[in-house]
């Protein structure tokens, strides 16, 4: 995530500590992004991940999700591949 900014991780650290809910995560113009932090009640489920899915299954499933709207398009840019890392240059 090499778009994403400091004060956004501040951010979700921030609602993450005050209670908000088990899984916090950022979201950009109606976009869900990353991180996301799970609290430790899930990481049994997660650790059942497998593959590229990634907690998404979790969190639709989850009642106690809460997203922290924001101006960080960082959250929704993700570098996964080669592809994408090549990307990066021809986007700047």
């Amino acid at each position: 995530m090499p778009f994403l900014s400091a004060a956004t991780v501040d951010r979700l650290i921030a609602a993450y500590r005050s209670g908000a809910g088990s899984i916090v995560a950022p979201e950009y113009s109606g976009q869900r992004g990353n991180p996301v932090l799970f609290a430790r009640e899930h990481f049994d489920q997660l650790a059942a991940v497998s593959g590229d899915r990634g907690g998404r299954e979790l969190i639709r499933s989850c009642s106690d999700v809460v997203l922290i709207d924001t101006d960080d398009s960082g959250v929704v840019r993700d570098v996964d591949n080669g592809d994408d890392l090549d990307g990066l240059n021809e986007d700047q």
